[in-house]
């Protein structure tokens, strides 16, 4: 009885470890998750999923590989370090002064050096790739260039065996004349030149007019001995004429009373005078000066006093005459095959300099019309009508008795108006063989 129990009991044994054999078996995993299923669907299920995710076993052959790779690579190190735990002999020991641990200590470090050089390489090729060009160190070339730069072109080039070429400036020359914007108080804008050198060679009037845009070819009338008067009708008709023929009008820049004549018809008055006998306007002023700048004038021109000449009233019947010889002419450019147009000179003797602008007008064969109503015109008259002799002028009498003058008795706005207009729009073939009913030649 005793025996059969116990062979029983080794059989119950024997089928107890089995069923767990069979049962370890039975049980598989899938994911982080345990679930059973006999043994047939365990290989049908093995093979559905092997066909299902082909990619994933060629991963895990890939996987496989690196991990063989990487077994390789510690099988090696591993080497290297039993290598390194061997005892030295003591030539050995003598010539590394160190022991086999710190030898392998050595050994470690230098492998961990290795591999985070490695690491920061990849990952710098990486995050970089796109930006390699702004990561690149400066040369040495490229910053001693930089520094020459900094200190200037003309410095010497310190760098042996190259040659640094600079651009030099090309020196402007110097013009001897200023140009502004001047805005007079409550007033209008207008366009100042200061005549340095009115002397100079290079004066280079062309190039005022072009930056004045006074370069189109126009009629001009020249007012000389013009100051502030009681002829307010009288002026407006030499306004309207300027306007009907696109004229401008030069006088001394000093107030006369055309001013609100030419801004209403919005005609250029130009203003020539000498600068140390004019006064610039004042803000707020109580009295106006006589020799005060007034407003209304487009275009303002002034002589400088130099060291060797000081320039007063007369001096400025030149610059007053090349600047209407200027504008009459205009840019060829602009002006094309047109003929040069006129220019005509009205005395007014308010201010007696007027003598230099008669000889530049006679002497250029220009018409020249006297109006009388002044002590200066009176004298000029008697004279030219040889009612008397005795008559003091800067000039030589010869240019009055040659000129192309014609005397106006009255001031009627409406006949210097025909007669401006007549003078700048007619080409007569000798000024000497007009006749006209109120204003006579002599």
């Amino acid at each position: 009885m005793d025996e059969d129990y116990r062979d029983a009991e080794l059989n119950r044994e024997e089928q107890e470890e089995l069923n767990k054999s069979r049962a370890s078996k039975k049980v598989s995993r899938k994911g982080s998750q345990r679930y059973e299923r006999p043994d047939e669907e365990d290989d049908n299920q093995q093979s559905q999923d092997m066909k299902r995710n082909g990619s994933k076993v060629l991963s895990q052959k890939s996987g496989r590989r690196d991990d063989e790779d990487e077994g390789s690579k510690r099988r090696s190190s591993r080497r290297n370090l039993e290598r390194d735990d061997q005892e030295l002999s003591p030539e050995e020991d003598a010539l590394e002064g160190k022991g086999s641990k710190s030898r392998r200590s050595n050994r470690r470090d230098d492998d961990e050096l290795e591999e985070s050089k490695g690491r920061n390489e990849e990952m710098g090729k990486s995050k970089y790739s796109q930006k390699s060009d702004r990561y690149k160190p400066i040369s040495q070339d490229r910053i001693e260039n930089m520094q020459r730069q900094d200190e200037g072109p003309n410095e010497e080039p310190t760098s042996k065996g190259k040659t640094f070429l600079t651009q030099t400036k090309v020196p402007q020359p110097v013009m001897p004349w200023h140009l502004y914007d001047m805005l007079f108080p409550g007033g209008k804008p207008a366009k100042l030149c200061k005549f340095l050198d009115p002397d100079a060679k290079n004066l280079n009037l062309t190039e005022v007019m072009t930056r004045f845009k006074l370069d189109e070819s126009l009629p001009v009338i020249v007012l000389s001995g013009a100051r502030n008067s009681n002829r307010g009708k009288f002026l407006a008709g030499i306004a309207r004429a300027a306007f009907r023929t696109d004229a401008v009008i030069i006088d001394s820049g000093l107030f006369t009373g055309i001013e609100m004549f030419t801004m209403r018809k919005q005609v250029k008055l130009i203003g020539v005078a000498p600068e140390g006998e004019i006064q610039y306007p004042k803000i707020n002023p109580t009295v106006r000066e006589p020799n005060e700048l007034s407003n209304g004038h487009t275009h303002l021109f002034l002589l400088c006093n130099t060291d060797k000449r000081k320039y007063q009233w007369g001096d400025e019947a030149f610059l007053k005459y090349t600047i209407a010889n200027a504008i009459a002419t205009g840019k060829q450019s602009k002006r094309g095959t047109k003929p040069k147009c006129k220019i005509v000179y009205v005395i007014l003797g308010d201010h007696a300099a007027c003598d230099y602008d008669i000889y530049y007008a006679a002497k250029n064969q220009l018409p020249i019309i006297i109006v009388n109503g002044s002590s200066y015109s009176e004298k000029l008259i008697s004279f030219m009508s040889k009612e008397t002799e005795d008559i003091n002028l800067e000039i030589d009498k010869e240019y009055l008795e040659n000129s192309h003058s014609y005397i106006l008795d009255n001031n009627n706005s409406e006949e210097i108006a025909s007669y401006l207009h007549f003078f700048l729009t007619y080409t007569p073939v000798s000024y000497t063989h007009l006749t006209l009913p109120t204003i006579y030649s002599v």
